[in-house]
């Protein structure tokens, strides 16, 4: 890889900015993107994100498209390059140049997102979409440069690492012995499992959070428990209460609050835990749902109905009272009565929740 970003560019830059926008060092980070973004070859821009002043310098890469070793002319394989520059105000010694590159990596995937949202926008693209951890390389090089003069003695480079994706060079932990058997016994009983789909959402959700997608952690959560929580419902009302499924149908067609607390909650307490699904912050640690609201069920609801963001906090925060949540109910399910309820008379043979 070659810099994109140079002491030329930067004079150029220059000529667009205010004088109080005068730098006294960059950070900058290059991030190869697995698409060509809209820009010209070498083109560049300068603008502010969140009250930081930025620079994006860009160029195309275009291969012939490869396929099995065998190569073609006929087909191209366009990508873009993009280098990040973060204008500082201030001094930047050499003892936190390398935490600032650390610092701005994940702020530079943001700012490319932000330019991603307005073309998308503007313009609809079938190819350009946002961008996670997940769709970079697993080296991201930065720079930290203390000076604006460009002196190399002045220049910090680093290559990052990108967690995100160090498990894609690790070799697989292959199915052996007993592990490979209990994975064939679950092939074959899969179907018997009633809460395959919400595990699956569950499953969804936590590489989701693991690749900066954290609005959809939050949903994806969300929607693994509402399946759950319906499932668990459902089989009472089939195995206990003889509902047709027309009866069952009304009773979810009420809503999620109101079949939660007028239906689902009744069978829960009776076997000795509190359940309630209320509009306030629950103060009752003993209550299954403890912090729900809170934590997953609002914040899903103003993602979908306002547009809000949320950060990584929210999202980790979001999908360990998931967890919690499904320990607690786990727990419950396998300690009374309510496992040969929902498993039905041949409980025995289905694979537990856990």
């Amino acid at each position: 890889m070659c810099w994109i970003f140079n002491y030329n560019i930067y004079k150029e830059m220059k000529r667009n900015l205010k004088y109080e926008d005068n730098a006294n060092g960059f950070i900058t980070v290059f991030i190869e993107l697995p698409f060509a973004i809209p820009f010209r070859e070498k083109d560049t821009y300068t603008f502010y994100y969140q009250n930081r002043l930025v620079g994006i310098c860009t160029e195309h890469v275009i291969h012939d498209y490869t396929y099995r070793n065998n190569t073609t002319v006929l087909l191209k394989n366009y990508k873009s390059n993009v280098e990040i520059v973060f204008f500082m105000n201030k001094h930047i010694s050499k003892s936190e140049s390398e935490s600032l590159a650390h610092e701005y990596v994940d702020i530079a995937i943001e700012v490319i997102n932000y330019i991603i949202d307005i073309f998308i926008a503007y313009k609809h693209s079938l190819v350009v979409y946002r961008i996670s951890r997940m769709d970079i390389p697993i080296i991201i090089p930065t720079r930290c440069i203390r000076s604006k003069n460009f002196k190399d003695k002045m220049i910090d480079v680093f290559a990052m690492t990108n967690f995100y994706c160090k498990d894609d060079l690790l070799e697989p932990k292959y199915l052996i012995g007993e592990d490979r058997l209990a994975f064939l016994d679950q092939i074959n009983g899969h179907k018997l499992n009633p809460f395959i789909l919400s595990v699956l959402f569950l499953r969804q959700a936590y590489k989701e959070l693991n690749t900066g997608k954290f609005n959809n952690t939050i949903i994806s959560v969300q929607t693994s428990i509402e399946i759950f929580f319906s499932v668990v419902l459902r089989q009472i009302l089939l195995n206990k209460g003889n509902k047709k499924e027309s009866e069952i149908e009304n009773i979810f067609n009420a809503g999620y609050k109101n079949w939660m607390n007028d239906h689902l909650a009744k069978y829960i307490e009776a076997v000795g835990y509190k359940f309630e699904f209320r509009n306030k912050m629950d103060m009752d640690k003993e209550n299954v749902l403890f912090e729900y609201i809170d934590k997953i069920y609002q914040k899903r609801n103003n993602i979908v109905h306002r547009g809000e963001v949320y950060s990584e906090e929210d999202a980790i925060e979001a999908y360990y009272k998931t967890e919690e949540i499904y320990n607690k109910m786990t727990d419950i399910i396998n300690s009374t009565k309510l496992r040969e309820i929902i498993y039905g008379e041949e409980f025995s043979s289905y694979p537990l929740l856990r």
